[in-house]
């Protein structure tokens, strides 16, 4: 039997993976692994939203991801100077290059899954984007020069 949790699209949680279900005492139901409650309970309870639902793991996580480049990858965003130092400066960066065009550099740590926040600058203007790790650096340059009037 495959792994089934809850997914709950309305989590305060932030992947929305809420937990896994097993087997209950009465045959064929599932319970929550941490309280043992149905997913009736825990919609009647409010732990859950409305919209949640059971399905099998590898279905959750694509869920998930789904719901974090929904919550997090917003596009570029302008930064002050300073917050893309401060950002540079966190920790070392995970990915670091000066291109024609441009310099990026990848935060090291995850935001959610495969997403991270990346540092771009182009000339004298700074942004912050979240996106996947294996976007093309070329990618993330374009998408902040199309912010910038002019390029």
């Amino acid at each position: 039997m495959p792994e089934i949790c809850i997914f709950d699209p309305s989590s305060k949680y932030g992947n929305g993976i809420y937990s896994f279900m097993v087997p209950g005492s009465d045959s064929g139901v599932l319970v929550c692994e941490f309280g043992g409650e149905t997913m009736e309970e825990l919609k009647s309870q409010g732990r859950v939203s409305p919209e949640a639902f059971l399905c099998p793991w590898e279905e959750a996580e694509a869920h998930s991801l789904g719901l974090a480049r929904q919550r997090y990858c917003k596009g570029p965003e302008r930064v002050s100077r300073e917050r893309w130092w401060e950002l540079l400066e966190v920790m070392p960066p995970a990915r670091w290059r000066s291109l024609p065009g441009g310099e990026i550099f990848m935060v090291a740590e995850p935001i959610a899954s495969d997403l991270y926040r990346f540092g771009v600058r182009i000339g004298e203007e700074y942004f912050s984007i979240v996106e996947d790790c294996d976007i093309e650096d070329s990618r993330l340059i374009d998408l902040c020069k199309a912010e910038v009037p002019g390029q």
